[in-house]
C-alpha cells in the first residue's frame, strides 16, 4: 500500500470545513430558483444502490436528494478527510465495492497510474456550458482520454472583516506584513496552499521549488509571523474575524466565509493583484464497478445545472460550480457572494495547485514548522 503522504497526515482543509458547518449554520439554498423536477422519470435503476467515496459536500442529502428521488436508488456515502485515506480505501477494497470517487484534480494522475479509476466516455457528458478553463482540465486527461470531470473549484487568497479593513489595502499580499494591521493578521493553518500562495507574490509558480525559492517564501512567512494574532483551522480563523481578534485571514476565500456572508456577518473575501491558488474537485468512476450505467447518471447529475447549484452552496462549504448554467438557478445574492461576475478575471489570475513529491512536502512542512515556532 502506498503510504499516506506526509502533508496529508495533518488535518485536511475539508475536515476543518466540515467542522465549520456549525459556525456557518446557513440555509442559503432555500432561496435558489430551482426548476420543476420530474420525479422518477425512469425506474430502470429502482432499488439499486451506489457506493461513493467523497468529500463532505458531494455526499450531502441536500445535493443527492433529487437524484435519489428521480431514480429510486440508494446512495451509500463514505466521507473522507484526506486523499491518502480514500486511495488506501480503494486499494484495500474488493473489485466492485466502490462505484464513484470524488477527489482533487491533483490526485487524478496518481489514481490513474494505480489503476483505481476508469476512462470516461466523453460523449456521455455535456461540458459545453463549463467555464472554458474546465472544459478540458489537463489534470483529468491522459492524452485524449478523460478520467474525471471537474465539479467545483475555489481559491486560496484573503478573507477580511469589512468593518475593520479598507478593501483597497488588500490589493497585494504585502498587506500581510504591513504595520497597518499589525497584530490583526490570521493565517489558515494549511501549509501547502499558503506556501504556494506566497510564492505567487514572489513570481514562483505552484509546484516544486528550489531551495532558494523556498527560503524566500520562508522569509515572507517569518515577516508575517511578527504581525500574526492567530494561526488555526477554518472555525478558528472564522471566529477570529467575527470577534475581531483578526481582521485579515491569509488563505481565506469563499469556502471559509461565503456562508457567513449569506448570514449577514461583516466578512468578505478578495483576490490580490498577484492572483491566487485554485483548488479543484473532480468526480470519476471507480475501476471494476458493476454499476457503470448508474454511476454515469450520477456524474451527469453532478454536472447538471441543479446539481451544480446545490454543490456550490453545500452546507459543508461553498465553492464555484464548473458549469456556468448553475447561474440560472443560483440567486443574485449567492452569485454576488461567489464573485460570479469576477470569475473570468479571477480564473485568468489564478493557478491550479500542483501536487509535489513526498520529499518536497517534507521540506515545505519543515519550513512551516519554523514559521509556527518562530
Amino acid at each position: 500500500m502506498q503510504a499516506v503522504r506526509l502533508f496529508e497526515q495533518r488535518l485536511s482543509r475539508r475536515y476543518f470545513l466540515q467542522r465549520a458547518g456549525a459556525v456557518l449554520a446557513t440555509t442559503a439554498f432555500g432561496g435558489l430558483h430551482l426548476p420543476t423536477y420530474s420525479v422518477a422519470q425512469t425506474r430502470k435503476f429502482q432499488g439499486e444502490s451506489l457506493n461513493i467515496l467523497t468529500w463532505a459536500d458531494h455526499g450531502e442529502e441536500k445535493v443527492l436528494g433529487p437524484f435519489k428521488e428521480k431514480y429510486g436508488v440508494r446512495i451509500n456515502v463514505k466521507e473522507y478527510e484526506i486523499s491518502g485515506v480514500a486511495i488506501a480505501q480503494l486499494q484495500q477494497s474488493r473489485p466492485g465495492d466502490w462505484d464513484v470517487l470524488v477527489i482533487d484534480d491533483a490526485d487524478i494522475p496518481r489514481v490513474v497510474e494505480m489503476g483505481l479509476i476508469q476512462p470516461l466516455d466523453k460523449t456521455r457528458f455535456d461540458l459545453s456550458g463549463f467555464w472554458p478553463e474546465y472544459q478540458k482540465l489537463s489534470t483529468v486527461y491522459r492524452g485524449e482520454t478523460m478520467y474525471a470531470i471537474p465539479t467545483k473549484f475555489g481559491y486560496q487568497c484573503l478573507a477580511y472583516n469589512t468593518e475593520k479593513v479598507d478593501p483597497k489595502d488588500l490589493e497585494s499580499y504585502a498587506i500581510l506584513w504591513s504595520d497597518k494591521y499589525s497584530g490583526k493578521i490570521g493565517v489558515y493553518d494549511y501549509f501547502l496552499q499558503i506556501i504556494e500562495m506566497l510564492g505567487l507574490y514572489l513570481g514562483i509558480k505552484p509546484g516544486p521549488m528550489s531551495d532558494t525559492d523556498l527560503n524566500r517564501v520562508k522569509e515572507l512567512l517569518l515577516k508575517i509571523k511578527k504581525h500574526t494574532s492567530v494561526i488555526g483551522d477554518v472555525p478558528t480563523v472564522q471566529q477570529a474575524l467575527l470577534n475581531e481578534s483578526a481582521y485579515i485571514i491569509a488563505g481565506g476565500a469563499e469556502y471559509a466565509v461565503a456562508g457567513l456572508m449569506a448570514d449577514g456577518h461583516p466578512v468578505d473575501w478578495t483576490m490580490p493583484k498577484e492572483g491566487a491558488i485554485r483548488w479543484n474537485e473532480t468526480v470519476t468512476i471507480v475501476a471494476h464497478t458493476r454499476k457503470k450505467a448508474l454511476a454515469e447518471h450520477l456524474l451527469q447529475y453532478y454536472i447538471s445545472p441543479e446539481g451544480q447549484a446545490r454543490l456550490a452552496t453545500a452546507e459543508a462549504y461553498w465553492g464555484m460550480p464548473t458549469n456556468q448554467k448553475a447561474g440560472e438557478i443560483l440567486t443574485d445574492k449567492q452569485k454576488r457572494i461567489l464573485r460570479w461576475e469576477h470569475q473570468p478575471a479571477y480564473l485568468a489570475r489564478s493557478l491550479n495547485k500542483v501536487a509535489v513529491s513526498s520529499e518536497e512536502e517534507r521540506k515545505w512542512e519543515d519550513g512551516w514548522r519554523e514559521f509556527l515556532q518562530a
